[in-house]
């Protein structure tokens, strides 16, 4: 999906590059289509192989890769920022499809990021829930009444 989209904003750029704008929507573009297409899947793959326990992060090979993902991460945060000032700043002055193109990139990477916050604050609640159920265990196991403790958050 993200190199498909990719290829598409490099598209996007390949065939409005010439279009007058106040700001560089283009060039906007055709960084996020790279990003895209190049640094997400990198990232992505390498945070997925760091977690699995896959990689020891002892080699310096790893320090390198993992200190590339934190600045493409930064880069990546960055580029999203002064896209949304560039777009919501522009939006008679450009070529419709770019302009369309560049809502519809962030309006779809704010939906990412509202997505990762709803699935965070679902593994919190349901390791909170988990957490209850092991404290009424163990409380239940020590003989003591677990309704006296109902009041602890």
């Amino acid at each position: 999906l993200c190199i498909g989209l990719g290829v598409y904003c490099i598209v996007v750029y390949s065939v409005t590059r010439d279009t007058a704008c106040d700001t560089d929507l283009s060039m906007w573009i055709l960084v996020y289509g790279i990003r895209l297409v190049v640094l997400l899947p990198f990232a992505a793959t390498y945070i997925g192989l760091s977690i699995s326990g896959r990689l020891s992060h002892k080699e310096p090979v790893v320090l390198l890769g993992m200190m590339l993902a934190v600045l493409s991460a930064l880069f990546a945060v960055g580029w999203f920022i002064l896209g949304n000032v560039w777009v919501f700043l522009n939006k008679d002055d450009c070529d419709d499809w770019l302009y369309k193109s560049c809502l519809w990139s962030i309006v779809g990477e704010w939906a990412f990021y509202a997505l990762i916050i709803c699935f965070c604050c679902l593994t919190c609640l349901a390791r909170m829930e988990k957490d209850d159920e092991a404290i009424k265990k163990a409380l239940a196991s020590m003989h003591k009444e677990p309704d006296e403790f109902d009041h602890i958050p």
